[in-house]
């Protein structure tokens, strides 16, 4: 297993991008591309919040999610590519967002995706985390020992 490493100060030079998708699909393909112009035209708005779209041909339906308060999402770009599995890689943060459109193959988008879950635990995750007030802890028995 290689180890993976972030240029933490990238950061802060990170260009901020209001048009970010993430697809059901894998392109090998990294580089820049014409979104705006190929794939951003495509999108409709249809019921409500639902958008739809087509890529290469098949439809996607797609929602837009907004990232929890707190959050700042983060494009990584590999600065080179490694030879094996073993060797270290370097990535430095190229683009960040607060919002993306997130797309699934004949489906629409509902509550039980795993993105949806994803920015849903991380509330949860604040709650079992944050500390408990002094109010609860006045409520809370000590266990017999």
């Amino acid at each position: 297993m290689s180890l993976i490493h972030v240029d933490k100060n990238s950061a802060s030079q990170a260009r901020t991008t209001k048009a970010c998708h993430l697809m059901p699909c894998e392109i090998d393909y990294n580089g820049p591309a014409k979104v705006a112009d190929y794939f951003d035209t495509s999108v409709r708005h249809d019921q409500g919040t639902v958008l739809s779209a087509t890529f290469r041909g098949r439809p996607l339906s797609g929602k837009e999610m907004q990232l929890p308060d707190g959050y700042t999402g983060l494009l990584l770009k590999e600065l080179h590519r490694p030879y094996s599995e073993e060797e270290e890689r370097h990535l430095k943060v190229s683009h960040k967002f607060e919002q993306f459109t997130y797309w699934n193959l004949d489906a629409e988008p509902s509550i039980n995706d795993k993105i949806h879950k994803a920015l849903e635990w991380t509330h949860i995750a604040k709650t079992l985390h944050s500390p408990i007030e002094s109010q609860e802890n006045s409520n809370v028995s000590e266990p017999d020992k």
